[in-house]
């Protein structure tokens, strides 16, 4: 076999077991989401705002509801502070 058929055929069998993996991701997100209902609110606060921000994408990916991640992402936000992305200021901050 040629060294461009063996690479096209390792590519090939790469994105398979890639696409296993995904299906697999998917599988395991969709069960869990099943199980707990969706994120419990208490979670939201030990959510840093880059793992608010990878949840929400993962969420969304997996075809969570686009008003469940905002929910998630706005209750994340409550307990951040002054200076952090998601914080919106008030007053009392500024």
């Amino acid at each position: 076999m040629s060294t461009r058929k063996v690479k096209t055929l390792r590519r090939r069998q790469r994105a398979a077991r890639t696409q296993q993996k995904l299906a697999v991701a998917e599988d395991f997100f969709e069960t869990c989401w099943e199980l707990l209902g969706g994120l419990p609110a208490y979670y939201d606060c030990f959510l840093t705002c880059a793992e608010a921000e990878a949840f929400a994408a993962l969420a969304l990916a997996f075809g969570a509801h686009e008003e469940d991640v905002e929910a998630l992402v706005k209750a994340h936000a409550e307990d951040d502070e002054c200076g952090e992305q998601h914080h919106e200021c008030t007053e009392e901050c500024r």
